[in-house]
């Protein structure tokens, strides 16, 4: 059974909130604007406590006895690093936003850089069960008030790459996601705490050649498969009814926000391996990945961002429906 590897695990714990670009991952096919680069940086090199690792891997630090998370950007790509950075800070004091982000905790130095830096998400879980989901109906940047987003190529590129996954018809797409093993092979109420228990799915196993044969399904490539995929991830009804509640204050706030427009927002979801199968499961979840957003409190983008809400309200109805509650 395909299984990721425990250094990818690691980096998992580390990437609480971190877009993907700042670890490496590969964008060259998708061009230098792509909001959804290589979806196989959760499980390509684990980042060490307090230290630099990896592709891009100067662009972030893990302190994991502070619980704290720090990022950068590449001096080619301050502009990005400002947006996140000033998006996050406002989200943090937002009474709308605060419990639905990271917590944005202060801005440091390191080698003449800035970053920003996050409490950790994932802080005091020794073994998170994780899903990155990628939100919106498209992955290229639109334009906002005269200012131009992604051209023609750039846009015809990723819609190609869209229509190949569930973005487009659902608003939703499975990056990268641990899916535990049967019920049966649990060890009483918790799930396994060995990541080679886990197969990988979403897009990182197609890109690792995974999803052969029986495996097929764990690509979530298409809406059925996609279907499996989040049935197989909450495999119990107390994870489903947990994932609902935390999933709707998110689905309200898209309801009525016309502030933002994000493009290559993910929804970070975890759970606690212990306990994980019993009536009160620990799940959590947050949005990630913030450089491409557009509009700000004094310049609103003056739409409900339809694209994530989409993918959110997908997300609910899967969950909710007969066959994945009392499957």
């Amino acid at each position: 059974m395909p299984s990721p590897a425990p250094a990818g695990l690691l980096l998992l714990l580390a990437a609480l909130a971190v877009d993907r670009a700042a670890l490496g991952a590969r964008v060259t096919a998708l061009g230098d604007d792509a909001a959804v680069p290589g979806d196989d940086w959760l499980f390509d090199n684990s980042v060490k406590e307090t230290s630099f690792q990896g592709g891009h891997a100067e662009n972030i630090m893990d302190d994991k006895e502070t619980c704290e998370f720090k990022k950068s950007h590449g001096l080619d790509h301050m502009d990005r690093y400002r947006v996140e950075a000033d998006f996050l800070k406002r989200a943090t004091q937002d009474p709308l936003w605060r419990m639905l982000v990271p917590q944005y905790l202060r801005e440091e130095q390191h080698g003449g850089r800035p970053f920003f830096v996050m409490r950790s998400l994932t802080c005091g879980i020794d073994h998170p069960v994780i899903a990155d989901l990628k939100l919106g109906t498209q992955s290229w940047k639109p334009a906002f008030h005269g200012r131009p987003g992604a051209d023609d190529a750039k846009r015809a590129k990723m819609d190609k790459l869209d229509r190949a996954s569930t973005t487009p018809q659902l608003g939703v797409r499975a990056t990268a996601i641990q899916i535990p093993p049967g019920l049966s092979d649990w060890p009483g109420d918790s799930a396994p705490s060995d990541p080679g228990a886990y197969q990988l799915g979403g897009r990182a196993a197609v890109k690792k050649g995974l999803v052969s044969g029986d495996a097929a399904w764990t690509g979530g490539s298409t809406v059925e498969e996609f279907e499996m995929l989040l049935k197989a991830y909450l495999p119990t009804t107390a994870l489903r009814m947990e994932f609902l509640e935390k999933l709707a204050p998110f689905i309200e706030t898209f309801s009525s926000q016309k502030t933002y427009r994000f493009t290559g927002l993910s929804l970070f979801v975890w759970y606690d391996a212990r306990a994980a199968g019993s009536e009160e499961p620990k799940l959590g979840m947050a949005m990630i990945d913030f450089p491409h957003t557009l509009g700000s409190t004094r310049e609103e983008y003056g739409e409900l961002d339809s694209g994530v809400l989409k993918g959110l309200t997908s997300l609910r109805d899967i969950v909710t429906s007969k066959d994945a509650v009392e499957g």
